[in-house]
């Protein structure tokens, strides 16, 4: 226990110590945070990185400042090479030893000191335009890092290789196999945002360095490699990634799809992706691979123009499906607004059957001015009959008993639930009905509608308490709740410093569409508490 304690402490400053470092390497490179990042992160997991982009576009810059990123010796530790096709194996891997070949014509040696076969972070601009002699050598640098040196095979202690060209390599020239080293890909475009262009054509040409403090000891960052082999690929991970290479099974498999546009992505390839989420999780301070590690294999399964375009959708596609979930039915919020609405225009409307698609205000034909038809003795209640309907007129006391002839007998309100119960006087049939007052003392069946103001604000004040204000209460802790939930699941998301943020919504999509859905619902609810709203200030 106090290992694992150990552990994650050292990896909380880890993560700290990395963020910094990030913050250092994009101080003046506008517009390049992207292709820094991946470029540090292929280095601490000794991956190769090919940059793709036209000339001008800060690539060989980048990899210098990776180079500075690690306490090494500048002039012995670092090899930078322009190729071309007339390059020679002499200028990459170091010329031939004379003095050897004149002790031993046999002893084909090169001094390697200071080239590449030396280096422990290297740049090769322009790779692909070099010949198959110098690129069958970079094939066993990169992969096995090792360097046939005449009879010897000698360590390569090659860290962190980067690569760059303004073309991919062309088909048939059999640099398939080298291509697939280059484990990260990433294009480095000219700046779009005006703010930032102005900042780099306009700026000084101010000198980076950074402190030995702030640099990475080469042999601190191997010691880190037991660390991120132990890093978890846990069930989510898996699930994405078998859905991923699923995806472009299927992809492959379309007849349409040119044989040039088909993936392929070896065994060996997955693996070096593997070990690549694994170190982005470590250095984040975890200790299993998260979704948003997994959301960098899009910069890592492209090997063409279109592809790269392609596998960004492919990843975000597969994150949205398997992303955070939350079990939160609004079911019944949506049936109250349902409620709500039906209530409404039961209530305050009734259908215009000349346009069945409108609705309108119920009419004057239903306005009766009760109070001044009302007469109370304070000892008997009075029922009136107006055409079909009936209404109850008593003095408003609690549980008082009324009787007028033999019509009605023992009429009963309760003003606590607001019913009135009474007597058929024929049958003696007990009723029962929920009724609203009417000024101070009148009682009409809640079905009714009149437009005395007293009782129209009734009907207000009773849809507003009893359901619009509870389900607009509903609502907000609903939303409150899905917030919560959020910031716990994708505070981890959040603060990866190496995946774009982009994909943090599409990791979350669940609890998106969720919250979508509650905001559409709240918008509903506010639409039908606006027309009740709009009808009580036409009736005042």
């Amino acid at each position: 226990m106090e290992k694992e304690t150990f552990c994650m402490q050292s990896s909380e400053k880890i993560t700290q110590r990395m963020k910094a470092l990030l913050s250092a390497l994009n101080k003046n490179l506008y517009g390049k945070e992207e292709a820094v990042r991946l470029a540090l992160l292929s280095a601490v997991a000794s991956e190769s990185i090919f940059f793709m982009g036209p000339p001008g576009t800060a690539k060989s810059m980048i990899s210098r400042r990776i180079a500075q990123a690690f306490k090494i010796d500048a002039d012995k530790d670092y090899f930078e090479y322009l190729m071309n096709e007339f390059s020679t194996p002499d200028e990459i891997c170091g010329p031939v030893e004379l003095s050897a070949l004149n002790e031993n014509p046999s002893r084909y040696v090169r001094q390697t000191e200071g080239y590449l076969p030396k280096a422990k972070v290297a740049f090769l601009d322009e790779i692909w335009k070099s010949g198959p002699a110098i690129l069958n050598t970079l094939l066993t640098i990169i992969n096995e890092k090792k360097f046939h040196n005449g009879s010897q095979v000698e360590r390569v202690p090659l860290m962190a290789l980067s690569a760059a060209s303004n073309e991919l390599p062309e088909k048939d020239r059999g640099l398939e196999a080298l291509w697939d080293r280059f484990i990260l890909r990433v294009y480095v475009n000219p700046v779009n945002n005006i703010e930032d262009f102005f900042k780099i054509v306009d700026g000084g040409g101010e000198e980076f360095s950074l402190d030995d403090g702030q640099k990475l000891d080469i042999n601190e960052v191997i010691a880190w490699k037991p660390q991120i082999d132990a890093v978890v690929l846990d069930d989510k991970a898996r699930s994405v990634i078998q859905a991923i290479r699923q995806e472009l099974t299927v992809l492959n498999s379309d007849e349409a799809r040119a044989e040039e546009e088909k993936y392929y992505v070896s065994d060996r390839r997955w693996k070096k992706i593997v070990h690549i989420l694994k170190t982005s999780a470590f250095l984040n301070g975890r200790a299993f691979v998260d979704l948003m590690d997994c959301s960098l294999i899009e910069h890592m399964i492209w090997s063409t123009d279109a592809q790269h375009t392609e596998a960004g959708e492919i990843v975000g596609k597969i994150l949205k499906q398997n992303g955070f979930s939350v079990k939160y039915d609004i079911a019944d919020i949506e049936k109250s607004i349902r409620g709500f609405e039906k209530h409404i225009d039961n209530t305050f409307f009734t259908e215009d059957k000349s346009k069945p698609e409108k609705s309108k205000m119920r009419d004057g034909s239903f306005a009766y001015k009760l109070k001044n038809e009302v007469t109370i003795d304070g000892v008997n209640g009075k029922i009136k009959f107006v055409g079909d309907k009936s209404y109850y007129t008593v003095n408003g006391k609690e549980s008082q008993s009324y009787s007028y002839g033999d019509m009605c007998t023992d009429v009963k309100f309760n003003t606590s639930t607001n019913k009135v119960e009474w007597k058929n006087g024929y049958d003696n049939t007990v009723y029962e009905e929920e009724v609203c007052m009417v000024g101070s003392g009148g009682l009409v069946p809640k079905k009714e509608i009149f437009k005395d103001a007293s009782y129209a604000s009734y009907l207000f004040d009773t849809a507003e308490r009893a359901m619009y204000k509870p389900l607009a209460a509903e609502i907000e802790e609903a939303v409150d709740t899905l917030n919560e939930i959020e910031n716990k699941q994708t505070g981890s998301l959040k603060s990866n410093i190496f995946a774009e943020k982009k994909y943090v919504g599409l990791v979350a999509n669940s609890i998106s569409e969720t919250k979508k859905r509650l905001e559409d619902l709240n918008v509903e609810l506010e639409k039908q508490h606006f027309r009740i709203t709009e009808l009580m200030r036409g009736n005042n």
